[in-house]
């Protein structure tokens, strides 16, 4: 995604590994997960899957962390 987001590094690797993992099982569904050459449409769908998650867990990881202030 664009621009930073407002969660921890490790955050987004795991977030990113989640969606790379989700991405070949919707690969392998569509029949598209090994095909000659490179595999385009399963790359296609793993960092889409990844950046959908960022997309979805960074509002949700600021929105916990101003509720709940450090330190109270």
């Amino acid at each position: 995604m664009r621009g930073r987001q407002d969660i921890p590094i490790w955050l987004t690797v795991v977030v990113g590994i989640v969606g790379a993992l989700v991405g070949n099982v919707i690969a392998s569904a569509i029949g598209v997960r090994n095909t000659s050459g490179i595999d385009w449409i399963r790359h296609i769908l793993q960092v889409g899957v990844a950046v959908a998650l960022v997309a979805l867990v960074a509002p949700l990881w600021a929105n916990r962390h101003q509720r709940h202030p450090v330190g109270r």
